[in-house]
């Protein structure tokens, strides 16, 4: 009489208290990660990590079990193997910068060889162990089947609501002709998260006017009291690009994962880029990492730094992997990159625009102030815990600073025709917290709103900028000098909303 339940037909029977759960507990975790985050990660993303983790798995339990020779107590080192190596970046949040009796136990260096420890630990348990464990592999094969289905449930409930996506489309090229006047070049320089001048002196007690008046020497005009139009950077970039507020979109009667997508198409396939190819433009992207911005299919030619996916990055960030690699590497290259890339951009033939968001002054914190990478792990994301690092904030941008006044200087000395520059920021900074939105404070909206925005506008075209204006007229301004069009102004106005809800919106002052 056998011991293990079976399902059997003519054809095939399944034992089910086989370890197949060390299969179902390398695929779960990446799948938990993807379905938690279908608004941004794409599903062909997944396929390397899940190919390799379940190859991984399967290697490992080969291996192990030459030596073991018991298929349920290999299967159960290994699997506290994968809830170690897939748990690791969730426990290092947790405890991150945790002091006891004074030290500082929240690092890498006290959680990697505690979680080896208890590894060698408990596998020496599991191999002295005289339990059977057949029992034990029943449960977790009907717990990982259980969690799979929950997060199927979840893919499927988002996919009949949303769409899912596959893969991103492929770049379309778009031809454009060769312009017989002289256009200047366009160049859009987004600097993520850069605070107003005053918002630096009152947080920060940082004085930003050596940058504001390089700047101010070279042609810039500074709008010192120039307020974003959004508080969140995929708001704020369809607004600009497309020199309109966003009422379309918001009123839209859809969920709030397709207006994010609609969002999105704005950025790239939007209304500044479309009609300056009909001037006669080459469309340039200078991609920096960040999904919404990183590649378009719509511009004539994209630069890209190769780096890893937004998924593959915050798979890094949940496991172990943390530990092993700074991935963050990767991430100041790119903003270096793109510094680069700007500096040959003169050098093209044609008429350029050129857009690119640099994911910087905005954490995580990938340089001091001297420009060295920085080895340690910052948080990458927007919790208030990455703002209120505001030593490490300046630091990065001093270093920001210094890039971006020698690109303007090549950009400048290597153009034959004078170019026109706008540096912005999309938002300023996120220190001070969440609070419910509308008991959101005066003080955390002036730091939220307040944003560096500077314009050379060559020939006369400064004349025709003031010092509160606001993003959403950028290029309003820009088409009615220097190609005759004849676009009306609009009334300046900020609307702040989070990331709960990227689409309820509080109206906030125009004179903060």
């Amino acid at each position: 009489m056998r011991s293990r339940k079976t399902v059997r037909n003519k054809k095939f029977s399944i034992d089910l208290s086989y370890p197949y759960y060390i299969l179902l507990f390398a695929f779960y975790p990446i799948f938990f990660l993807y379905t938690n985050n279908l608004q941004e990660v794409y599903l062909e993303q997944t396929l390397t990590p899940l190919i390799l983790s379940i190859a991984a798995t399967t290697i490992s339990f080969l291996i192990l079990n030459l030596f073991i020779k018991n298929i349920y107590k290999t299967s159960l080192i290994v699997f506290l193997g994968l809830i170690i190596f897939f748990s690791y970046g969730h426990i290092f949040d947790l405890i991150e910068g945790m002091k006891i009796f004074g030290v500082q136990v929240g690092r890498n260096k006290f959680l990697l060889p505690g979680s080896l420890f208890l590894f060698i630990l408990f596998s020496f348990l599991i191999l002295k162990t005289k339990i059977k464990l057949i029992g034990l592999s029943r449960y977790l094969n009907a717990a990982g089947i259980v969690l799979i289905l929950i997060s199927l449930f979840t893919l499927i409930n988002f996919s009949i609501k949303n769409g899912l996506k596959v893969r991103e489309t492929d770049a379309v090229f778009t031809q454009y002709r060769e312009a017989g006047s002289k256009l200047p070049d366009i160049y859009y320089i987004i600097l993520d998260g850069y605070a107003r001048a005053d918002t630096l002196k009152n947080l920060d007690h940082f004085d930003n006017s050596k940058f504001l008046i390089f700047l101010e020497n070279k042609g810039f005009y500074i709008a010192d009291k120039s307020q974003s139009n959004y508080s969140l950077t995929l708001l704020s970039l369809s607004s600009t690009l497309n020199m309109q507020y966003l009422d379309a979109l918001v009123s839209k009667n859809t969920t709030d994962a397709k207006k994010r997508d609609l969002g999105i198409e704005m950025i790239r396939n939007n209304k500044v880029a479309n009609s300056l190819r009909e001037e006669g433009y080459k469309i340039l992207s200078i991609g920096t990492g960040w999904g919404a911005t990183d590649k378009n299919p719509y511009a004539d030619e994209v630069f890209h730094y190769r780096q890893r996916s937004e998924f593959t990055k915050l798979l890094y960030q949940t496991s172990i992997l943390l530990a092993l690699e700074r991935f963050q590497v990767g991430d100041a290259d790119s903003v270096l990159f793109a510094f680069e890339k700007l500096s040959e951009i003169p050098e093209m033939q044609a008429p350029t625009f050129t857009f690119t968001h640099i994911v910087s002054p905005h954490p995580p914190y990938l340089f001091d102030r001297n420009g060295n990478k920085l080895a340690i792990y910052s948080k990458s994301f927007n919790e208030p815990e990455a703002w209120e690092q505001r030593e490490k904030y300046v630091d990065q941008l001093i270093f920001i600073n210094k890039k971006m006044q020698s690109t303007v200087e090549s950009i400048l000395s290597k153009s034959k025709i004078e170019p026109i520059i706008i540096i912005q920021g999309d938002h300023g900074t996120g220190s001070l917290g969440a609070t419910p939105l509308q008991k959101v404070s005066m003080k955390k909206l002036k730091e939220r709103m307040r944003n560096l925005n500077a314009y050379y506008l060559p020939n006369g075209g400064d004349k025709q900028l003031y010092e509160s204006i606001t993003p959403v007229n950028t290029f309003r301004t820009i088409f009615n000098f220097y190609f005759d069009k004849n676009f009306e102004m609009l009334q300046d106005k900020s609307y702040y909303s989070q990331y709960i809800n990227y689409f309820k919106f509080i109206e906030v002052p125009a004179d903060l």
